[in-house]
C-alpha cells in the first residue's frame, strides 16, 4: 500500500489481522491525524523522539475506535475463553479497555481496572483506588501504544501482585525494538499470547537530545496535542468505502 501519511513503508508494518483488512487500519490511521509531523517530541519515558502517534486522535472518534477494538475482540474471542478484568493504564488505552469490557460485558461479565500514572504519563505500578483485582482472577493486560515497554511490565507487575491470573497482552501498536522485546519476554514467562495491530520502527533519545541542544522547541505528550472533532460524517463515509 502507499505511504501513510507523515508515514515511509520502512516506518511500520502491519501485523497478521484476522477482521480488519490492512486497507481499512491505514484509512483509520490517515483519518485520524494521529501520525504527526516530523518534529521534536518529549515520550513519556522522558525520552525525546522525532515521531509521535497521538492515539487519542482515534478513541476520540468512535468510528474510528470501534475498527480497533473489532480486531481486537475477535482475536480475544479466539484466544482467550474467558477475562474477568482487562487493566489499562490511565491513558487514551483506557478508552480501548473499556471499549473491550462493554462488547463482553453480555457474556464474560468483565469489568476494568486501571493503573495509575505520574505527571508526564508514565505507568505506575499501581491501581488507581476505584480498581480491584482479586486473587485468582483472569486478567487481559491492554495498552494502546507501548514504548518502550515499562508500561507493559508494569501492568504485569500489577498483576501479578495482586495474585491475578494473566491470561493475554493486547495493544494498538508496539514503537521501539526494545518494546518489542520486552512484550515476547511477557509472552514467554507468562505462557499467554499477545496482539497487537502495528509496529512502528521508530528511535528514542535520551535528553538532552541533539534537537534539545539546539533549542528546537518540544511538544510534549501531556500538552498541546490537538485531535478531531469526533462524530464525523466524512470519516464515516471513508471508512465506509473501505
Amino acid at each position: 500500500m502507499q505511504d501513510l501519511v507523515n508515514l515511509k513503508q520502512d516506518e511500520y508494518s502491519f501485523r497478521k489481522l484476522e477482521n480488519l483488512s490492512t486497507e481499512k487500519l491505514g484509512k483509520i490511521i490517515d483519518l485520524s491525524g494521529a501520525v504527526l509531523p516530523k518534529g521534536h517530541y518529549g515520550l513519556v519515558n522522558r525520552d525525546c523522539s522525532d515521531s509521535f502517534f497521538d492515539f487519542n486522535a482515534i478513541t476520540n472518534d468512535p468510528h474510528l475506535l470501534n475498527g480497533i477494538t473489532n480486531e481486537l475482540i475477535g482475536w480475544i474471542r479466539s484466544n482467550i475463553e474467558h477475562i474477568d478484568v482487562v487493566l489499562s493504564p490511565v491513558t487514551a488505552g483506557r478508552i480501548l479497555a473499556y471499549d473491550i469490557v462493554r462488547e463482553f460485558n453480555g457474556d464474560m461479565k468483565s469489568r476494568t481496572a486501571y493503573a495509575g500514572v505520574d505527571e508526564f504519563g508514565a505507568v505506575l505500578n499501581n491501581l488507581t483506588m476505584a480498581s480491584r483485582i482479586e486473587t485468582g482472577e483472569k486478567v487481559l493486560l491492554c495498552t494502546d501504544i507501548a514504548t518502550t515497554g515499562k508500561g507493559l511490565r508494569s501492568l504485569e507487575k500489577i498483576a501479578t501482585d495482586y495474585k491475578g491470573n494473566i491470561v493475554g497482552l493486547v495493544g494498538f501498536a508496539v514503537r521501539s525494538e526494545q518494546a518489542r522485546e520486552v512484550e515476547n519476554k511477557i509472552v514467554e514467562e507468562n505462557n499467554i499470547l499477545s496482539k497487537f495491530l502495528i509496529d512502528f520502527f521508530w528511535n528514542h533519545f535520551p535528553r538532552p537530545c541533539e534537537m534539545c541542544a539546539a533549542d528546537v522547541p518540544r511538544v510534549e505528550p501531556a500538552g498541546g496535542l490537538k485531535v478531531q472533532t469526533i462524530f464525523r460524517k466524512d470519516i464515516v463515509e471513508a471508512l465506509e468505502l473501505v
